[in-house]
């Protein structure tokens, strides 16, 4: 498993290059060998430059985010196959939940990069791709059990319903998607309501 991976994580970086496209990709602990050395080289190596995201307020905790970026060259240099990665990422989030007794817990994940940006804008790049996993992927789970489906035959049509369906309620501002889709099974009119509403 850890193998084919690292096989996955090169082939998007090949991929990448011959499309001239930038890619910004999370590094998983089952990918064992490289987490491992992109771990022990941001302990060991100096950072090229640091961002620090002021203290928010959301959810019912307070977040601070540090966002380093470190060159390759060095920390990866004994790994010729991960030479299209120029840049490692490292962030690190200092969560305190508001309703406890300020226990503050530190998250750190780390991130390859084929590109070479600043510290802030591969903070905003990784922000961003979290305001994503958060509005449509949690989302289609929760509501819709869409990581438990067992669906194998038509799956890509089944996804494009769900994106339909969720577009839907929020076009008509469902403030609660799960609510609404149980509300929705038990009046038939008002489904269709909300379809006629477009």
């Amino acid at each position: 498993m850890c193998q084919l991976m690292r096989c996955t994580f090169k082939k998007n970086f090949t991929t990448a290059k011959e499309l001239s496209i930038g890619l910004v990709i999370q590094l998983k602990k089952n990918q064992e060998s490289l987490y491992n050395q992109v771990e022990h080289g941001c302990n060991r190596f100096q950072a090229l430059e640091s961002h620090d995201d002021p203290w928010s307020k959301g959810h019912g905790r307070l977040e601070q985010r540090t966002c380093q970026v470190f060159d390759t060259s060095l920390m990866l240099k004994k790994w010729p196959e991960w030479k299209d990665v120029k840049r490692v990422i490292k962030v690190q989030r200092q969560r305190e939940r508001l309703s406890m007794k300020r226990q503050c817990v530190t998250e750190i994940s780390y991130y390859g990069s084929n590109l070479e940006l600043s510290a802030k804008e591969f903070a905003k790049i990784i922000r961003e791709h979290w305001w994503c996993e958060n509005k449509n992927h949690y989302v289609k789970d929760t509501a819709f059990r869409e990581d438990g489906t067992r669906k194998r035959v038509g799956a890509f049509n089944f996804a494009v319903l769900l994106s339909m369906a969720l577009n839907i309620l929020r076009i008509n501002k469902s403030k609660n998607i799960r609510g609404d889709l149980y509300i929705n099974t038990m009046n038939f009119d008002k489904m269709i309501s909300m379809v006629n509403y477009l």
